[in-house]
């Protein structure tokens, strides 16, 4: 195919899509992320405070534990922990790594975070945006083992159970509910093949020596595989991002911010892909 790389030609393969250029968008993407995480929010004091109000009558404890702020304070957490682990993986592309095992293990959190603030930000309507940050928090406690009734967490854990309680009473239950991470990043990057991407991620963090064996012969035998991976890795965990954060936009005083560099993360990623497609080989997601 002629103006693309050859297959198994490294020199060539990075002339055309170099890691370390790749690493350094991821960059920019990153710091793009957290300036829309970090903009102003829509939703002012005085609204917050108003919607308490109505949740209260309700929802008993809204105005004690502050509920109607967690969606807000919530995804730009997630959003910004997202956004650090694009940074880091562009950190590492940047250091000539050819290697895909840490930056799939970057990816997973990135994708985990990404996915929560597609959850939470699903919907505008800020009952719905509050129940689901409710259940985020309570995976928090859960997490942390709050549970435990020696914990300092334990009294929080218990409010806010009976908190989302009354958010099912009104209708903001089962059908709002927190998926397991594999079901919510199928959910939310569906037409990305999140589920496959998540489980190939998956199998870099716990060991595995199928995937030990495969990461030890593409570097012995001096092929580009390492190196495609790699950049499908980090391309794809980019774009996920850029996806969660323009989920925050409608949410966020944000046009100020130059989007551009996420933007440009679909036409590196089409322009890979029809080299892919010209080697016959569509990566770990086919």
């Amino acid at each position: 195919m002629q103006g693309y790389p050859l297959e198994n030609s490294f020199a060539e393969y990075e002339h055309y899509f170099p890691l370390k250029g790749l690493g350094a968008h991821c960059e920019v993407a990153a710091h793009t992320v957290n300036e829309m995480a970090r903009s102003p929010r829509v939703l002012t004091a005085e609204a917050a405070d108003a919607l308490e109000a109505e949740f209260e009558p309700k929802i008993r404890g809204a105005q004690k534990w502050g509920i109607s702020r967690l969606p807000d304070e919530l995804t730009a957490a997630a959003l910004q922990a997202a956004g650090a682990a694009l940074h880091s993986i562009g950190l590492l592309l940047k250091s000539d790594i050819r290697y895909p095992l840490t930056p799939s293990i970057l990816a997973r959190p990135a994708l985990e975070n990404a996915a929560l603030v597609m959850y939470v930000n699903e919907q505008e309507d800020p009952w719905v945006r509050t129940a689901r940050a409710v259940n985020v928090v309570i995976n928090g406690y859960e997490n942390s083992d709050a549970a435990r009734p020696d914990s300092k967490l334990h009294d929080a854990l218990e409010a806010h159970q009976k908190i989302r309680q009354a958010f099912a009473s009104q209708g903001y239950g089962r059908r709002h509910r927190l998926l397991p991470y594999t079901d919510l990043v199928e959910t939310y990057f569906d037409g990305f093949k999140g589920r496959e991407m998540y489980n190939e991620f998956n199998r870099s963090v716990h060991h595995n020596v199928v995937r030990q064996i495969e990461i030890a012969i593409s570097a012995d035998i001096g092929s580009c595989g390492n190196a495609i991976e790699t950049y499908e890795v980090a391309i794809r965990t980019a774009i996920a991002v850029g996806a969660a954060a323009f989920s925050l936009k409608e949410f966020r005083h944000c046009d100020d911010v130059d989007e551009a560099p996420l933007h440009l993360l679909a036409d590196v990623f089409k322009s890979w892909s029809v080299y892919l497609d010209g080697l016959g080989d569509d990566g770990f997601v086919d």
